[in-house]
């Protein structure tokens, strides 16, 4: 959503438009037009705009997995934040039992699940936050560690602490500051994901490389980044391994709901001043009231 809200955004996204609505990722109940594969009165998934009713290509648009899934869940765990943290871990991460693994913006939905499939997989897990509140929810998904991060002396103070053998993978959303410091603490050989870099969105000008990048060639480190988008050939397997987790009772997300369009501002804000942990929906009123 932030990356939208620039005049250049990745290429593979386009800017929101002044004067239309914001679109996002939600669930929806097909109410006219319906195909074989959408009838009418089915629950889709897919890119959708904030709004109450919409029309979309059956092509933008997917079932929604099988099973009783909150929409949060749909939305988070099994949605595209799910999907991230699945691919980033499993493919570029490759986690392996004994490892330690270091995942910053841990309490959102990527950094949560991510977390979760890495202790799943016999991980030690730390985890970075900006909020002191959220600790108990990482202590919850079962980190080992947590560092609550206001400033650059607090990771860099604190990281040897919880980690004093360095870090095997770090799964990072943040970048900047955070991003230097996980490279200084990897092990030779490490693996760094890099799934977002939010610390560095509001910059202007060209961005540049982190300034430990020298540590990169002295430790044989691998750095590398991914776009979700280009994984859908993962979709099936990961709705079948992550449904499963999900019933089960490893993977746990925790979600906040607010109801009524008319409070899309309240939610839209919260996604970036940290009002939020885990997954937050907003309920719009559907047709005939049977599901917002």
């Amino acid at each position: 959503m932030r990356l939208r809200m620039s005049a250049c955004p990745p290429s593979y996204m386009e800017p929101f438009r002044l004067g239309e609505p914001l679109v996002g990722h939600g669930v929806a109940e097909v109410i006219r037009g319906g195909s074989a594969a959408l009838p009418t009165g089915s629950l889709v998934t897919g890119l959708l705009p904030w709004a109450e009713y919409a029309y979309s290509s059956s092509r933008h648009l997917r079932p929604v997995p099988v099973g009783d899934f909150s929409d949060a869940q749909l939305l988070g765990v099994l949605g595209m934040p799910g999907l991230t943290a699945f691919v980033g871990l499993f493919r570029f991460g490759r986690p392996r039992s004994g490892e330690s693994i270091l995942v910053s913006s841990a309490a959102g939905t990527v950094g949560l699940v991510a977390g979760q499939l890495a202790r799943h997989h016999g991980c030690r897990v730390v985890g970075i936050t900006r909020s002191r509140w959220k600790l108990p929810l990482l202590q919850q998904a079962g980190f080992h560690d947590a560092i609550v991060y206001s400033g650059a002396r607090d990771l860099s103070d604190n990281l040897p602490r919880v980690a004093p053998d360095g870090l095997d993978i770090a799964f990072d959303n943040v970048g900047g500051h955070v991003l230097d410091t996980a490279i200084d603490n990897m092990k030779p050989g490490g693996r760094i994901v890099s799934c977002g870099a939010i610390s560095t969105y509001n910059q202007r000008g060209r961005r540049r490389g982190p300034p430990a990048l020298g540590r990169l060639l002295e430790r044989g480190i691998r750095l590398e980044g991914f776009n979700v988008e280009d994984h859908a050939l993962e979709l099936e397997r990961f709705e079948r391994e992550v449904a499963h987790w999900l019933s089960s009772g490893v993977l746990q997300v925790p979600s906040s709901r607010v109801e009524g369009l008319a409070n899309a501002s309240v939610v839209f804000r919260g996604l970036f001043n940290g009002s939020f942990a885990g997954k937050v929906t907003l309920g719009v009123r559907g047709i005939g009231g049977r599901r917002p």
